[in-house]
């Protein structure tokens, strides 16, 4: 992602329809071995390019270079 204005996008050729049908046949024990590894990895695509999203959200468009993000707490514990 280059940038805030930058939205997710998913990948052009699992379309919503497409995804729906793929659970579908999951779901009724039809679907091909090839249909659920097109599927995770379009998934594992729009994954990433959603927490790159987010990282550009809570950071004022940039992701951050250094510190933690808002899923992880900072840690409290003095060392051992």
């Amino acid at each position: 992602m280059t940038g805030p204005s930058a939205r997710p996008n998913p990948t052009p050729s699992h379309d919503p329809e497409r995804l729906e049908r793929t659970m579908r046949d999951i779901a009724a024990g039809r679907a091909t071995a090839r249909q659920c590894a097109e599927t995770a990895s379009a998934l594992r695509h729009l994954s990433h390019e959603l927490s790159d999203y987010a990282a550009a959200l809570a950071f004022g468009g940039r992701p951050p270079t250094t510190g933690t993000t808002p899923e992880q707490p900072p840690n409290r514990e003095g060392p051992e």
